[in-house]
């Protein structure tokens, strides 16, 4: 397949646009949150189903992603996924009901499951081996400046006055953009047209993860932990997981791999990103209604606010490849869980008036921390999969990923406002059992009902006590999965350096449906 270097260029940049759009749909929606919840009534619940809506269905539909590129072909796949994520955005922010934008936000990461791997799939087709690494760099910052641009574009539009919609709306816009991009850039590309589409994996994935999240978000409601319809669903969807890490690991196709939790490197990896997800993602939910509610912040001064989270995961992937040539993969990845750990425990000594400048360095260490573990985390993973299986390696790596995303919203959430609810209950004794009921379940609903400067002041203490006992418990998952990485690593016999490892992008198997292709 020849192809002209302004060609591959033009690709890169239709890809780019790609996997921005994707992320751009999980976060910038975080700080719309406080207009939403206003606009549709939203429940700390409701809240929360909107922004996991979207990461469970990404998750669970990335398992059979690999599969669509290579029966359907890439660009077919990609451009489907394209139109109907445009699609479903658009919808999304119709100001209906919040059951018709939870539906389409779920649409919308069925879609993106479709864009992802097969952004970088046509990347690793389309650029030969020795041109590889400086694509995927690129393809990777991209990555990273949409975790704070999605914030801080939103944050801009809401700032003009716009409805919360409008946000969605700019994402649709952008899809529309990567659409056309691609279609006039990307070429079609041999697909062996085979691979079988097995549902089933999808169903027990989404149903396990999200009956788990429902009853995360049930007990965070309720407060009572141990009600059946807390206790319930969490059972339930522990118990299809279970089934599901049993069935596909009697499977030599399986989408979901699990037998690759036997190698240790690629375990410890895992854990490691996979609670690195958990609590960033955790972090800029509550984060959010620290700046914009508790602060008072606007949305585009805390989009602003959100921007050294991009620079320090820009500046991590570069410095995590020479931390590990120095020290070794083992210890870098070790290195960016303590600096999240230290992050998050510095977000336990915030007030209601710290200093701007002590939030951005503590965002900057956060987003830095988690930089070191993504590169030479995933790259561990990757060289510990056989060449015959990277393509189920990847796509399990990426749906552990995208779970923890939506565990880390759901827990961390349901924790804040559970503690939030039962600081705040003394204060707020003298309103009305409905209204009462009301103000417990958040900070905006208690100053919105207040009564006078004592009430107002109260609810701000109850919830910086709240968000002090979340970021220590966040804090403590980090630390926890630190000392296990360092642990696990070191009897395991991680590689001393990443210079040593297998470069998993001069792998032409690296995701289904690219075997190599003639020139």
């Amino acid at each position: 397949m020849e192809m002209t270097s302004g060609r591959r260029r033009g690709v890169l940049a239709a890809m780019v646009v790609a996997v921005s759009v994707v992320l751009l749909g999980s976060t910038i929606l975080n700080v719309a949150l406080p207009d939403m919840s206003r606009a549709l009534d939203l429940t700390n619940e409701g809240q929360q189903w909107v922004l996991n809506a979207y990461t469970l269905t990404f998750a669970g539909f990335l398992l059979i992603a690999g599969t669509l590129g290579d029966r359907f072909g890439l660009r077919r796949t990609l451009l489907v996924g394209l139109g109907g994520f445009v699609i479903a955005s658009a919808l999304a922010s119709l100001p209906t009901d919040v059951g018709f934008v939870i539906a389409m936000r779920a649409l919308m990461g069925v879609f993106a499951a479709a864009i992802l791997p097969t952004t970088l799939a046509i990347i690793l087709r389309v650029y030969p081996p020795r041109q590889r690494a400086g694509a995927i760099v690129v393809w990777a910052a991209a990555s990273g400046l949409s975790i704070s641009i999605g914030p801080l574009a939103g944050g801009l539009l809401l700032s003009a006055g716009l409805w919360w919609g409008s946000v969605l709306v700019l994402v649709a816009l952008v899809g529309l953009i990567a659409f056309g991009m691609s279609v006039g850039f990307v070429p079609r590309l041999p697909t062996s047209g085979t691979g079988e589409l097995r549902f089933l994996p999808v169903v027990m994935s989404v149903g396990g993860i999200g009956l788990l999240v429902l009853g995360v978000l049930d007990g965070g409601q309720s407060g009572d932990w141990v009600a059946v319809t807390t206790l319930a669903p969490m059972l339930v969807g522990l118990a299809l997981l279970a089934l599901l890490v049993v069935t596909e690991g009697r499977r030599s196709d399986a989408l979901a791999d699990v037998g690759l939790f036997r190698r240790a490197d690629f375990a410890i990896s895992v854990l490691a990103l996979s609670v690195g997800s958990l609590v960033l993602f955790g972090a800029m939910y509550f984060l959010t209604f620290y700046l914009q509610v508790a602060r008072s912040y606007t949305p585009f001064q805390t989009g602003l606010l959100f921007v050294p989270m991009s620079l320090g995961l820009l500046a991590g992937a570069p410095l995590s490849r020479k931390l590990s040539d120095r020290f070794g993969a083992r210890s870098t990845v070790a290195m960016g869980m303590f600096l999240i750990t230290i992050a998050l425990a510095a977000m336990s000594l915030y007030t209601i008036h710290t200093a701007v400048i002590l939030i951005l360095a503590v965002f900057l260490v956060l987003a830095l921390g988690f930089g070191l573990v993504l590169s030479p985390g995933t790259t561990t993973a990757m060289a510990a999969v056989p060449a015959d299986r990277v393509g189920a390696g990847s796509a399990l790596v990426n749906t552990a990923r995208q779970i923890s995303s939506a565990l880390g919203t759901a827990v961390l959430g349901s924790i804040m406002w559970s503690i939030y609810g039962a600081r705040v209950a003394s204060s707020i004794a003298s309103l009305p059992d409905a209204s009462r009921s009301v103000a417990r379940q958040s900070l905006s609903a208690t100053l919105s009902l207040a009564r006078g400067h004592s009430q107002v002041a109260a609810a701000q203490d109850a919830f910086m006590q709240a968000l002090h006992v979340t970021a220590l418990v966040a804090a403590g998952a980090a630390l926890l999965c630190a000392i296990a990485v360092a642990v696990s690593a070191a009897r395991s016999g991680w590689p001393a350096s990443t210079g040593t490892e297998p470069d998993a992008f001069q792998n032409e198997s690296l995701a289904p449906g690219l075997e190599p292709v003639a020139n």
